[in-house]
């Protein structure tokens, strides 16, 4: 049973959302939440942060995004 479980489920993913909505000012679309979860911790950090970098620009404008850092390119 435990081999089919994802080690990050979507369930356990909201408690870390909502500080950072309250950081960013808007909430964060339920659609930010993959169905499922994530198997892989990295993995996790890498996707949602991107998401929720998608999210503040489509929400402030990238003018308002900070600039990334050569290197750190997320693919």
């Amino acid at each position: 049973v435990f081999d089919v479980q994802p080690v990050v489920s979507a369930i356990e993913i909201i408690p870390v959302l909502l500080p950072i909505e309250r950081l960013l000012g808007f909430s964060l679309p339920k659609r930010l939440l993959p169905a499922g979860g994530y198997n892989d911790r990295e993995r996790f950090v890498c996707d949602v942060a991107s998401r929720i970098e998608a999210e503040y620009i489509a929400h402030r404008g990238r003018s308002m995004a900070l600039p990334r850092k050569q290197g750190t390119d997320r693919g």
